[in-house]
């Protein structure tokens, strides 16, 4: 494998980001992704927290790629409406 030839950003990026990447950020968010999930499948106690921080950067990169519009965002549910399942609940009281 050769190292390509570039400015120091350039080779940072290389370096860091996983190359089926769509952005540097989420390069470097799914590379240590990958890298902690190889160490959670491995013997020792980190386990847990291994498993902890991998779902971290699931987040991180969930709101990364809907701030970007990469993926649709639900819509929030409005507190003041009532929720279908009491609708539902009540409609066989009638």
């Amino acid at each position: 494998m050769e190292i390509p030839q570039g400015s120091v950003s350039d080779l940072l990026i290389y370096a860091l980001v996983d190359p089926d990447a769509e952005d540097p950020i989420d390069g470097v968010l799914l590379s240590i992704r990958t890298e902690l999930l190889s160490l959670a499948d491995g013997d020792g106690g980190a386990r847990p927290l291994l498993r902890l921080l991998v779902r971290r950067l699931d987040v991180a990169l969930l709101l990364l790629r809907r701030v970007d519009n990469r993926v649709p965002t639900p819509l929030e549910e409005d507190p003041d409406e009532t929720p279908p399942s009491e609708i539902l609940q009540g409609a066989g009281q009638g």
